[in-house]
């Protein structure tokens, strides 16, 4: 008896989540960094989580000061950016040699499921490009009791901040 339709969407569903349960990395240009690999762990994390971002390579030189800049989109909108002082996001100086460059984020309690692309970009004070990295990862659904749990926490805090001004 072959295998219904239901069967076979229940496995390409299964087979395409599963795929899709890790992040992912690729360079998006070269430095004095340079990339081994990447991750973000959880590999799929759910919104109001932190998430750590990791950035493997060799560095070919001391770099005592720079700049990172990070862009995140979802479903290719851009959804949050930021830059500023390198050494605000990793301990400086960076020396010569393997290193593992992490950089932390609180996801936004809000933020919906899906795929999301963070693209990371340093440069020395130099002048010198150290990495540009791009990293896919994944926000999935919350329970439901948790987000329930979220938002009224959320509501109450909005309340008590309306109540004191």
């Amino acid at each position: 008896m072959p295998p219904s339709r239901a069967a076979l969407l229940s496995l390409l569903t299964l087979v395409l989540l599963a795929g899709q349960a890790s992040a992912d990395w690729r360079i998006c240009d070269e430095g004095i960094f340079r990339v081994t690999g990447g991750e973000a762990e959880p590999a799929v994390a759910h919104a109001g989580q932190d998430i750590a971002f990791r950035v493997h390579g060799v560095l070919d030189r001391n770099v005592t000061a720079g700049m990172l800049e990070v862009w995140v989109s979802y479903l290719g909108f851009n959804v949050y950016s930021k830059s500023g002082d390198l050494c605000e996001a990793v301990p400086c100086p960076l020396a010569q040699g393997e290193l593992t460059l992490e950089f932390k984020q609180s996801l936004p309690r809000t933020a919906p499921p899906g795929p999301y692309m963070g693209c990371f970009q340093a440069t020395a004070a130099s002048g010198e490009r150290l990495f540009c990295v791009d990293l896919n990862f994944r926000i999935a659904l919350r329970e439901a009791a948790d987000t329930v749990a979220d938002a009224t926490a959320d509501a109450i805090d909005a309340a008590a901040q309306h109540a004191v001004q």
